[in-house]
């Protein structure tokens, strides 16, 4: 899930700022298919990926992370078809 809603943010942001990918993955000084793969929630992204990401956004990599999150807490993420949602009743801390 957390996957999923951070490739939204991503996406959202790099939409908000006018970027097309190739700015993104270039500012970000990463392979094309590993920004890609991240931006579509098709891979996890590793914390120097997160930060570097976040920093071609314009944007702090915590403001990103806590922007998923609460995406997440809005059910602002469809969950991935064939799997069960049961995390979501158990207390965050």
């Amino acid at each position: 899930m957390i996957r999923r809603a951070l490739g939204a943010e991503v996406l959202r942001r790099r939409n908000a700022l006018g970027l097309v990918q190739r700015d993104v993955w270039q500012r970000a000084n990463l392979a094309k298919n590993v920004y890609l793969r991240i931006e579509r929630a098709e891979r996890t992204a590793a914390i120097h990926q997160l930060i570097a990401i976040a920093d071609a956004l314009e944007v702090g990599p915590a403001e990103l992370l806590t922007a998923a999150l609460d995406r997440i807490d809005r059910g602002d993420v469809a969950p991935r078809r064939g799997t069960e949602d049961e995390w979501r009743s158990a207390p965050r801390e």
